[in-house]
């Protein structure tokens, strides 16, 4: 009895020391731009690769440093190289209120925190049930922040703006330089009534979605292993993925669901269901030496081809990916 105290004991001030010092930190510092720089350009994946797992082996539950949550793929624009595919999704929907919520809810009963969460769609301000969703979203404890992406072509209604006010919450405006849209107006309107606003200055790179381009396994890790998006944990639908990319690929069907290279949250709340998650999780996020979306994009490099920011088509304009100069794009923001 003696030994499980004192190792229940050591394991809770373990995850003392990680929660409230090393996150608290991350978050308080007066460092924290220049820290968030390192983490970004200099040691994200090692600690994702390294800190995260090692947390996770100690503890036995994972916890997520950042998560993208699209919610709509209804957008005011019509991006030609979109990162999120959307010229080539011509069945664009809002998911549902309950959806989102429910995917979420499911979620944190096999993770034990969501450090940041982004927002996103398309468009979020398109979404009719915005305001409930983050007024939700905001309630829950363990998610330390929510980062509201926007791209300032809309301006946010009173019932929005009375949510946002909320410190936990933060709202990013990309600053598409090349299209007219109404970004100073917007950033105005969120300054005014003290919501924190901050523009996303973004740059865009050439990915070159394809049909598959038949690789071998050892080249298909090699763009795996060089590739930033590798990070970029992402939940649609239920679908959990850790590369926005093969999220979009898989859903406009480009890219077939292979097991293994997302998870399926939802699920009926049953002990199994959950460890059956679990393990799926640990698979994806630690053991993944590429996803078989690797064989229809070329990557995100820092050294990428860059390309003119937010090329704008004619709505109602759809792309295919089996054109011959189909390609797409990742944002650097």
């Amino acid at each position: 009895m003696v030994v499980k105290m004192s190792f229940a004991c050591l394991r809770e001030m373990f995850r003392s020391f990680l929660d409230v010092f090393w996150l608290r930190f991350l978050q308080t510092s007066f460092l924290h731009k220049f820290i968030a720089y390192c983490f970004k350009i200099l040691l994200a994946p090692f600690i994702f690769l390294r800190f995260f797992y090692l947390r996770f082996l100690l503890l036995r539950i994972p916890y997520l440093p950042q998560l993208s949550l699209d919610i709509t793929s209804h957008c005011t624009l019509n991006c030609r190289y979109c990162c999120a595919l959307l010229p080539y999704d011509k069945n664009r929907r809002h998911s549902s209120k309950e959806e989102i919520l429910e995917d979420i809810h499911c979620l944190l009963q096999v993770v034990q925190k969501i450090g940041s969460l982004h927002i996103l769609g398309g468009e979020a301000l398109l979404h009719p049930d915005l305001p409930e969703i983050m007024e939700n979203l905001i309630k829950i404890a363990r998610i330390n922040e929510i980062h509201l992406i926007t791209n300032g072509s809309l301006l946010p209604s009173a019932e929005l703006l009375n949510v946002l006010r909320n410190p936990k919450v933060s709202v990013e405006i990309s600053d598409y330089i090349n299209v007219q849209n109404r970004c100073n107006e917007v950033f105005q309107c969120f300054k005014k009534e003290s919501i924190h606003v901050s523009f996303r200055i973004l740059s865009w790179q050439n990915l070159h979605f394809s049909p598959s381009k038949k690789r071998t396994g050892k080249q298909l890790k090699e763009i795996f292993d060089r590739c930033c998006s590798k990070t970029c944990l992402n939940l649609r639908d239920g679908i959990f993925t850790r590369c926005q990319s093969a999220c979009h690929l898989m859903e406009i069907g480009m890219v077939p669901y292979k097991p293994g290279d997302f998870v399926n949250i939802r699920h009926s709340g049953s002990r199994e269901e959950r460890k059956r998650i679990l393990r799926e999780l640990e698979n994806l996020l630690f053991n993944k030496k590429f996803l078989q979306a690797c064989d229809y994009c070329d990557g995100y490099y820092k050294d990428g081809d860059l390309i003119p920011v937010a090329e704008q088509l004619p709505f109602g304009t759809f792309l295919s990916l089996q054109d011959e100069n189909s390609e797409g794009v990742r944002d650097n923001g």
